[in-house]
């Protein structure tokens, strides 16, 4: 067999003979591998710190996957009352969130079954959230930045990302393996199965997934800090935590020489984030292909410039 291989080569023209591509299991072995490589890198980039940029005298404290600024913290307790904070947070006016769990877990007056509702609006808008904070914590780059109120309690909350910017093929793939990892860690959407089972709620998330990608690749292509989810426990409102973790994110960001991207809805949320250096770069109403309902939510991509491109 071996010397008829030689025989067709030897009656080939010169020039002919072509060489036969790698195997297909050798090329996408080496793809994962180099994708993994990259990932692995991705954990160990920089991550945005409170060192030298924002006082903890403030009552701020971070937490990134080495660990939280606050001593003596579990780490369990935490992340059960951050959770409780962005649910409750979301749960109520945020208009995305509203759009996406859709009429069957809309808010109604008081009455029969209020209380089981929010109970159930909370769950399936808070697992998102929490979703959120894991995989910002297992990317490496990502952080949580929170204050305390009078009653000692977490009042409010930031989840960031000192984001490198977009990175191709090879981020998606990065992308694939933080998903996965982030599904070990908090399951299953509630929305999937169980009494919470509603197929459109996931078509409707998915749908602004897409479209929060495709601001953030339009918007922010280059290095960024990341303003993923900001949210105020409704009870600890007026007493200033917004605007203190606001401008710690705008420090961060300014000591590092790079801008701030996040995606809001409501004219609200737009007005509030214009006070620290926000505007409006696109924003366009969102509607679900498969969405039954016919409900449509305005979402628009907001981005602080950096203080050189300010001063120009």
């Amino acid at each position: 067999a071996a010397s008829d291989v030689y025989k067709r080569q030897a009656q080939d023209p010169p020039g002919t003979h072509q060489a036969q591509d790698p195997p297909a299991f050798v090329v996408a072995g080496a793809s994962s591998g180099f994708a993994l490589l990259c990932y692995l890198r991705r954990r160990n980039a920089t991550r945005p710190s409170l060192s030298d940029t924002v006082s903890l005298a403030d009552g701020l404290q971070m937490r990134t996957r080495d660990g939280c600024t606050e001593p003596d913290q579990d780490l369990k307790e935490l992340h059960a009352e951050i959770s409780r904070v962005m649910a409750s947070s979301f749960a109520g006016s945020n208009q995305a969130f509203n759009w996406a769990v859709g009429p069957r877990w809309a808010m109604l007056p008081d009455g029969p079954g209020m209380v089981e509702r929010q109970a159930a609006r909370e769950k399936l808008i808070g697992y998102f959230l929490d979703w959120t904070l894991e995989s910002q914590l297992i990317r490496g780059t990502g952080a949580l930045l929170y204050l305390r109120n009078k009653d000692g309690k977490v009042g409010g909350c930031v989840i960031m990302e000192r984001h490198p910017g977009t990175n191709g093929w090879l981020g998606w793939c990065c992308e694939v393996l933080v998903q996965l990892q982030t599904m070990l860690c908090v399951g299953f959407p509630p929305c999937v199965r169980g009494d919470l089972k509603d197929d459109a709620v996931m078509k409707r998330m998915d749908a602004m997934g897409a479209r929060m990608r495709e601001y953030h690749h339009t918007h922010a292509p280059g290095p960024h800090l990341y303003v993923a989810v900001v949210a105020v426990d409704p009870k600890s409102q007026g007493q200033g935590i917004c605007s203190k973790i606001m401008q710690a994110v705008n420090k961060i960001a300014d000591k590092a020489q790079i801008p701030c991207f996040l995606e809001t809805d409501s004219e609200f949320n737009r007005a509030v984030y214009r006070r620290y250096g926000y505007d409006v770069t696109e924003d366009q109403e969102l509607r679900c292909r498969d969405d039954g309902d016919g409900g449509v939510v305005q979402l628009c991509a907001m981005v602080r410039p950096t203080q050189e491109e300010i001063a120009k």
